[in-house]
């Protein structure tokens, strides 16, 4: 595939989701549909903040659980 085409792609895929992380101007943004319920806001910032670095920050023990 082009890359024109496969950045087209990329593209269209990206604004058919409803959240997730980016990065502006060397800023880490994280963005959530605000019309998801809270049950799924949660499931998808567990999912992600799960895979990043967290061992040398306190994190109540609820929220350690959910993190996986």
């Amino acid at each position: 595939m082009k890359p024109v085409q496969l950045y087209k792609n990329l593209c269209e895929l990206a604004e058919k989701a409803k959240s997730g992380f980016c990065k502006v101007k060397g800023k880490n943004l994280f963005i959530m549909d605000k019309n998801i319920s809270v049950q799924k806001k949660i499931r998808i910032l567990a999912e992600f903040l799960g895979k990043m670095p967290h061992e040398n920050i306190y994190v109540m023990p609820a929220v350690r659980d959910i993190l996986g």
